[in-house]
């Protein structure tokens, strides 16, 4: 079977964030942005975004979450609201939002 060609491909988004405090595992912050993804926008919403965290590191608490560019808004949303991770305080910040995978990082 033949890969899709580009034209037919989802278009990602690429959003770097930062959390603090930052000593929260992977598990912790994807569980507590998919919760209240789900409260916000619903399970189908969540399942067509297809977000996902692709890096995360603990120590600076940094990471990049990879989506679907129509669902941005709302995972920016989700991420702004989010006021608890893992049953304490945190805030989440948003850095940057990119068409790549480079230049997120970068």
């Amino acid at each position: 079977m033949k890969p899709f060609p580009p034209t037919l491909r989802e278009r990602r988004r690429y959003i770097l964030f930062r959390v603090s405090p930052h000593e929260h595992e992977k598990k912790v912050v994807l569980d507590s942005i998919t919760k209240t993804m789900i409260n916000l926008f619903g399970e189908v919403n969540l399942a067509r975004a297809g977000f996902s965290i692709l890096q995360y590191d603990e120590g600076k608490g940094e990471g990049i979450i990879k989506t679907n560019n129509r669902y941005v808004d709302d995972i920016i949303g989700c991420l702004s609201l989010l006021g608890r991770i893992g049953g304490e305080k945190a805030r989440i910040d948003i850095i940057s939002v990119s068409g790549t995978m480079k230049k997120a990082r970068g």
